[in-house]
């Protein structure tokens, strides 16, 4: 998902839905947005943040469309697809969705290898057994579905497809950040910053100052995380950016946007 549509998506939870829902609520779930739409991160987590949308702002149907999220999932209300007797990741390889990272219930990386061979070529209407036999659409969809999730597994963490290419790959984790009041027992009118990693967030704590968090985020990629040496470049390219906009104490959710389509744009 390109960066301008992540910027999309955040700007319209935090500006049309700012009437919703406690005050800065809009503004704090608009910065976990890119977070979950990584390809490493968790499929379980996009789920979560819809219904996070809809338990803080309410069940408007202005907030419904945002928790919704995108074309393809409203479409899908009206007519919704065909998910009888298969999981939710045979049912988005189907539907075109290989490049993204599985997680069993622990958080493991699954492969998706053999779910694109088998389902994916059924989905293509052939039947199962054409499907094995190698038919010709039933087969090629397959075949196609299983190569793309192969690329995306064999980085370890859902962008092995970028890093492959000599891309940016950020590894285990989720680069972006978030604003939010109330956060390590501050009063709920105290805004500060976070990251939107549980493993970086664990090791720091919020911060009035984004450039404290951003910095171990930059850090942290390297630490703990396994990305890349461009994931890390970016990381620090878009961390001069905020310093280059003045964007730092008081910035507000300005920083938030700035430097999630910042890292996320590399």
């Amino acid at each position: 998902m390109s960066a301008m549509k992540l910027a999309i998506i955040s700007i319209a939870i935090a500006f049309a839905l700012g009437n919703f829902g406690n005050p800065g609520a809009a503004g704090t779930l608009s910065g976990q947005v890119p977070g979950v739409l990584l390809a490493a991160a968790s499929p379980c987590a996009k789920l979560s943040l819809a219904d996070d949308i809809v338990s803080q702002l309410g069940d408007d149907p202005q907030v419904i469309a945002a928790a919704i999220g995108n074309a393809n999932s409203a479409q899908s209300v009206q007519n919704p697809f065909d998910a009888t007797g298969i999981s939710v990741a045979e049912l988005a390889i189907q539907q075109g969705f290989s490049n993204f990272k599985a997680v069993d219930a622990a958080g493991n990386a699954v492969d998706l290898a053999g779910l694109g061979a088998g389902n994916a070529g059924a989905g293509a209407g052939a039947g199962a057994g054409n499907a094995g036999a190698g038919n010709a659409d039933a087969g090629n969809a397959g075949n196609n579905a299983a190569a793309a999730a192969d690329a995306g597994n064999n980085a370890g963490a859902g962008n092995g497809a970028a890093a492959g290419n000599g891309a940016v790959d950020f590894g285990t984790c989720d680069p972006t950040i978030f604003r939010a009041g109330g956060l390590g027992g501050r009063p709920d009118t105290e805004f500060t910053f976070q990251s939107n990693e549980p493993t970086i967030s664990a090791n720091q704590q919020e911060a009035l100052n984004p450039d404290i968090i951003v910095n171990r985020i930059c850090d942290d990629l390297n630490n703990i995380c396994g990305a890349n040496d461009a994931a890390i470049a970016a990381c620090r390219d878009a961390q001069q950016l905020l310093k280059d906009q003045g964007l730092g104490v008081g910035g507000g959710d300005a920083v938030v946007t700035a430097f999630n389509d910042a890292i996320l744009a590399a």
